[in-house]
Order: C-alpha cells, then structure tokens, then sequence
C-alpha cells in the first residue's frame, strides 16, 4: 500500500476481538497446547536418536 492510496472505507477488525474464554474453555486449551507440545517433542527425539543410531551404523564392523 502506497502513500498515495485512500485509506480503506471499513475498518478491519481483529480477530481476537471475540468474547473472552471461559476458565474451562481456557484449561482445555491449556491441557491441549501441552498435549501438541509434547507430541512434537517425542517426535523430535525419536528424529534425532534415528539420526544418531544411523551415523553408528556406518562404521563397518
């Protein structure tokens, strides 16, 4: 957007502007965030022990 063009005729809102969570809603979301994070984090460790385990395999016997 250039300095020269008008400013837009509605204004935007954002999309947080919601009502606000309950605490239940709050500690589910909580609970779920928590959840993902230690998927991605088993994930990760089984990567890096597959990654380890190939670089030892390497060496011939």
């Amino acid at each position: 957007m250039d300095a020269s063009s008008p400013p837009p005729s509605q204004t935007l809102t954002p999309a947080n502007d919601g009502p606000p969570i309950s605490e239940k809603g709050h500690a589910a979301l909580i609970t779920l965030a928590r959840l993902i994070g230690r998927q991605i984090a088993r994930e990760e460790f089984a990567r890096r022990m597959a990654a380890a385990n190939a670089e030892n395999d390497d060496t011939p016997a």
